[in-house]
């Protein structure tokens, strides 16, 4: 959802944004609707922001091409070579079940991604994060850069 509201929030003229503010906004403080759509409003941008500061550099697909992690954030690509991974942190504990990933050095969106492995994989997240983890052990031993 978030990923469609940035989209739709980058195509989206500003100077339409300013005519349904100056036609909406009217309508809603003379019909008295103003007392709960600025809480709504408050409401959604706060959990916006939260999500974005919960989870930094939120990536919506990851998987393993070569001795690279490729990486989809936003409808663009990156890759990061697996020995560049410095630790993996997979939290099942909380909804959604999320992996932070630091990387040794900062590459395209900085240096810490977050990426929810798909639940219905078989075996879980616990079994994708552990063979990622296999990958980017063996990659460490070999010294692929």
């Amino acid at each position: 959802m978030q990923e469609r509201f940035r989209r739709w929030r980058s195509d989206f003229p500003v100077w339409k944004t300013a005519v349904i503010a100056v036609v909406v906004l009217p309508l809603l403080i003379f019909s008295g609707l103003i007392l709960v759509a600025v809480p709504l409003l408050v409401f959604v941008t706060l959990i916006y922001h939260v999500y974005e500061v919960r989870f930094q550099n939120p990536v919506t697909d990851v998987w393993i091409d070569d001795a690279y992690l490729q990486l989809e954030r936003r409808g663009e690509t990156d890759r990061v070579a697996l020995a560049d991974i410095e630790s993996m942190s997979l939290s099942t504990m909380n909804n959604p079940p999320h992996c932070v990933v630091h990387l040794s050095r900062p590459c395209r969106w900085g240096q810490t991604y977050t990426w929810f492995p798909d639940r219905s994989a078989v075996g879980g997240a616990e079994q994708v994060v552990a063979e990622l983890q296999r990958s980017i052990d063996t990659a460490k031993q070999a010294g692929v850069r």
